[in-house]
């Protein structure tokens, strides 16, 4: 048997912490640097007011495994030693994207993408009915640099 000093737990507990934070540290960085983008791009870009009577939904609806952290049952456990598979519940998961092609002064038509947006389609088609429209704001050098203004779905009580 192999027995860990109390030194080396303590090590150990503490570069799992470093590691843990670090993780933690580069997804917020990576927020904070997207939120300072679509913050640029409101302030500097070019404002398109887009009509979500001219947009395409495209919607995929898929199943997922539900990931529970309940303790199996009696009947699960013994099905676990015998090797049953039984099916695991499973949640069907909606994504969305709006699609919105832009014709500029040149005739040149341009497609932008929205997010995806996980929401009932049901659910979305309402609120894209009850706001009417938004703004895509593009960046002037760039325009493969864009934001579509979809703030209004995060409000509570949307639905």
């Amino acid at each position: 048997m192999i027995s860990i000093s109390f030194r080396s737990f303590l090590i150990l507990f503490a570069l799992a912490i470093v590691f843990t934070l670090l993780a933690a540290l580069i997804k917020f960085r990576k927020t904070r640097a997207v939120l300072r983008q679509s913050d640029v791009l409101k302030r500097d870009g070019n404002k398109i007011v887009v009509n979500f009577d001219a947009c395409e939904l495209k919607t995929r609806e898929y199943y997922e495994e539900r990931q529970t952290d309940e303790i199996p049952n009696d009947a699960q456990m013994v099905d676990g030693l015998l090797g049953v598979h039984r099916e695991p519940g499973q949640n069907l998961t909606t994504v969305s994207v709006l699609i919105f092609r832009y014709k500029n002064g040149s005739a040149q038509v341009k497609e932008f993408r929205s997010e995806l947006i996980y929401m009932p389609e049901v659910n979305l088609r309402l609120c894209l009915e009850r706001k009417k429209s938004t703004f895509l704001y593009v960046d002037r050098r760039d325009p493969s640099q864009y934001f579509f203004d979809m703030d209004f779905l995060q409000t509570p009580g949307i639905i």
